[in-house]
């Protein structure tokens, strides 16, 4: 077994212990059944002088269940509809996909 496929294997292991059940719905296509990581990091957003909090959700999701996530695709996940934000980032390994959403 190579370092990469061992790694994938740790990746699919965090996911089935720490992952929940959401929808994944892309812009143009039918939705899927995923599983997510969720992370809830609040955000400090600089405007001029000020700062203003703002609630980004975090979402790791699987390469090998969503092949390109774009910004406007839809997770629904505990009873919440989050919208994609910002540019999906990929992990070095390009096994998992990190994206921001905000509560649509």
């Amino acid at each position: 077994m190579t370092p990469l496929e061992r790694f994938a294997r740790s990746v699919d292991s965090l996911f089935e212990k720490l992952g929940m059940e959401a929808s994944f719905i892309p812009v143009i296509g039918s939705g899927i059944i995923i599983t997510v990581v969720p992370k809830r990091p609040d955000a400090i957003i600089g405007l001029g002088d000020s700062a203003v909090q703002a609630e980004v959700t975090l979402f790791d999701l699987r390469v090998s269940e969503v092949e390109e996530p774009k910004t406007g695709d839809v997770i629904e996940y505990d009873g919440a509809v989050y919208r994609i934000i910002g540019e999906p980032r990929r992990d070095a390994h390009r096994l998992v996909w990190t994206v921001e959403a905000v509560q649509a």
